[in-house]
């Protein structure tokens, strides 16, 4: 992006060459600043504005700037808290929708995005959130991720009769 954002410093630059009654496309000059953008400062001024108003309004519009969060249903949250009890992966919520053609679905991304905000509950991902580097090895044995073999004849009672 080339827009170069303006700091509270070189906005009350730009106020005191307008004080000073130093014409605006000396003042971009001298800033290298575009002229329009001084030109825009100036007829605040005008206006009767302050640096400390003109500052509060543009970081106002600047919360608006970005594209929006990704929203989802209460509904599709709580299929998704409840996959993540069954120990299901964020990968495979996300590759199962896809499969299924399910309306509501979003990316693997998104997904971590929550875990990010605090939409989705951390503590009931496989690894906690912790994610390690490409090329990493662990040299302190296996992690192991799945359940075993007692409490997975708890949670499935007729697995063991086979």
């Amino acid at each position: 992006m080339s827009y170069k954002h303006i700091t509270i410093n070189e906005l009350t630059n730009i106020e005191a060459n307008y004080r000073l009654g130093i014409k605006a496309r000396e003042c971009a000059l001298r800033m290298q600043i575009g002229k329009d953008k001084v030109y825009t400062y100036y007829k605040l001024f005008i206006q009767g504005l302050t640096v400390i108003q003109i500052y509060n309004q543009y970081l106002k519009n600047r919360k608006r700037c970005g594209r929006k969060h990704i929203k989802l249903s209460e509904e599709k949250l709580k299929e998704i808290d409840y996959r993540l009890d069954s120990d299901w992966s964020l990968d495979a919520i996300a590759g199962r929708d896809k499969v299924d053609q399910v309306e509501e679905r979003c990316s693997i991304k998104t997904l971590y995005n929550m875990v990010k905000r605090d939409l989705i509950d951390k503590n009931k991902l496989r690894r906690k959130g912790k994610r390690n580097p490409k090329g990493h090895n662990e040299t302190r044995g296996k992690i192991n991720v799945c359940k075993t073999i007692h409490e997975r004849n708890e949670k499935y009672p007729m697995s063991s009769s086979n």
